[in-house]
């Protein structure tokens, strides 16, 4: 049985704190589902432990560079949702985030088994409580896969076997896997200025197959990204290719790996969960972290990566 943990969320302590136990602090992340029921908590906390605790919450965007700022500035919250590939940057040697086996008089820690415990650890101290974990779900198109002959994958060598055989059997528009330009969230990437990505919040009005049919108050005249990957986001600067260019533009040597120049803060990001790693073998993460120095990094290895890191 394969365990699979993408993001897990951690409810963690801050170290240094000028708030007392009559008034607290509490930041956190997402819907407003989870603002709603996150609020009625800390009400029935504070009324059956007199004390208030003030929320701060935002949505997913910006949550990760609004938290780094706080933590750098000192003006983080007293008690903090932090996702689970955050903690060695913000507590790489377990330092960063106050130790809760001290707290353990007052936290039941016989909730968590073993093994989610140590997701919390650092260097031998509970720096956080996994609170929740989100996965990913593949959906695949059963139709396409029996017109070209194979069955649907079981790992993930089976997946990138099969684009070979779909351009073979099916033409080069099909592919075994492919991002759409429409997210979950209901919007699509824009080229903004200086050819950098804008998110832009758009309506879905038809389906049909994999074509849809959006509208959005800004989008008249706008170039919007067909494809969308993990690679993908807000503020990431680009080099617009028209259908035109596309059909022009040669196909790339099988051989040669597609390569990406990373911004500097995802570049920092990703290294220090490589180094934080204590399950990478040695060679691997000195191979990795010599990767991460060239000034362009293999695109398949920053997709492991970073599902790796979740989001």
């Amino acid at each position: 049985m394969k365990r699979h943990i993408l993001t897990i969320a951690l409810a963690t302590t801050a170290l240094c704190t000028t708030a007392n136990a009559a008034e607290l602090r509490m930041s956190w992340w997402g819907g407003d589902s989870r603002h709603a029921a996150t609020q009625e908590a800390l009400k029935a906390c504070g009324e059956k432990h007199g004390h208030t605790i003030n929320p701060e919450y935002t949505g997913w965007d910006g949550h990760f560079e609004k938290l780094t700022t706080q933590i750098a500035g000192k003006t983080e919250a007293d008690i903090m949702q932090v996702n689970w590939p955050w903690l060695p940057i913000y507590s790489k040697n377990g330092d960063g985030f106050a130790d809760l086996n001290a707290f353990s008089d007052t936290i039941d820690l016989s909730n968590w088994d073993a093994s989610q415990l140590e997701d919390g650890t650092r260097n031998g101290k509970l720096n956080g409580l996994s609170v929740s974990t989100t996965a990913r779900l593949f959906v695949f198109n059963t139709t396409t896969w029996e017109k070209a002959g194979l069955e649907l994958p079981k790992t993930w060598d089976d997946l990138v076997a099969a684009g070979p055989v779909f351009a073979e059997k099916l033409g080069e528009d099909y592919y075994p896997f492919e991002a759409t330009a429409l997210d979950a969230a209901g919007t699509v990437l824009v080229v903004g200025d200086d050819d950098r990505l804008e998110v832009l919040p758009v309506t879905l009005e038809r389906r049909q197959g994999d074509d849809v049919l959006v509208r959005g108050d800004a989008l008249a005249g706008r170039d919007v990204v067909r494809e969308r990957s993990p690679l993908l986001g807000a503020g990431i600067k680009v080099r617009p290719l028209s259908e035109a260019d596309r059909q022009a533009t040669p196909a790339p040597e099988p051989a040669a790996p597609a390569m990406v120049a990373l911004e500097p803060e995802r570049r920092a990001r990703i290294r220090a969960f490589i180094e934080a790693s204590e399950r990478m073998p040695a060679d691997m993460k000195t191979r990795i972290l010599a990767q991460l120095e060239q000034p362009e990094v293999p695109v398949q290895m920053v997709e492991r990566i970073e599902a790796r890191m979740g989001g």
